[in-house]
């Protein structure tokens, strides 16, 4: 197994991870039985370890496995073991005695991560957006122009169209609807508590809620719409889908 490790000078009994749409807190401690047995824990494109007027953050591209005890934060790298021989799999499996069947992790990685200057403690919206920023580093490409099925041009609707003024509030996603009609945006709260937020466009169409499914919801007063901008409210790591066109 290679690991890395961080002893930093920030004291705190619990640390916080990233996890799918949201984060979570966990403990730093050491002392029961329960805390000793978090040898690993799993985490996304951030972990953070903060006090109260300090935090130290540790950004990766493609790792999962953490462990942070005390003032020390520790990511794994890689780990090569076996894995389980062809009897643990099926009673017909064939063994294969080729070192990459045997052992994990073989072969060349190709990694990054960062321990970046604190973003501020628990300032979970300035982590996530300096995650993104790490794992997505800005690209210039080439496009092509998109037809629809009669070869037409398909009308497309550009990623800086939208604007939101809450740094709270990402945005997920930007995608066709399944359904054909317009397109969904798809907001995530980032914030432990309720956010409000205003989103404009500078395109002209219809907005609408849907839930996570795509469907349309038919509440009134979940939105107000406002000529080209939208007023939103999302509850604590609310994920709320809007529909355009």
């Amino acid at each position: 197994m290679l690991r890395v490790r961080f002893p930093v000078a920030v004291k705190s009994d619990d640390a916080r991870f990233e996890i799918p749409f949201g984060s979570i807190r966990r403990s730093t401690l050491d002392d029961t039985v329960h805390r000793h047995a978090q040898i690993e824990v799993a985490a996304l494109q951030w972990v953070d370890l903060s006090q109260a007027d300090y935090g130290v953050a540790l950004f990766n591209d493609c790792k999962y496995g953490f462990r942070i005890k005390g003032h020390t934060i520790d990511m794994s790298l890689i780990r090569s073991v076996p894995h389980p021989g062809a009897p643990l799999i099926g009673k017909d499996d064939k063994a294969d005695g080729s070192a990459a069947s045997v052992y994990g992790d073989l072969g060349r990685h190709v990694f990054r991560y960062a321990l970046p200057p604190p973003a501020g403690p628990g300032d979970t919206a300035a982590l996530t957006a300096g995650a993104r920023a790490f794992n997505t580093p800005l690209a210039i490409v080439q496009g092509a122009t998109a037809s629809d099925a009669l070869g037409r041009p398909a009308k497309a609707v550009p990623v800086t169209a939208f604007q939101i003024d809450s740094p709270a509030v990402e945005l997920a996603a930007l995608k066709p609807a399944d359904d054909g009609q317009g397109w969904i945006l798809r907001l995530v709260n980032l914030a432990d508590s309720p956010t409000s937020a205003s989103l404009s466009s500078d395109c002209t169409g219809q907005w609408s809620e849907r839930n996570l499914t795509e469907h349309s919801l038919q509440e009134a007063g979940l939105l107000t719409v406002n000529g080209q901008r939208v007023e939103i409210m999302l509850k604590s790591h609310e994920i709320k889908p809007l529909s355009f066109n």
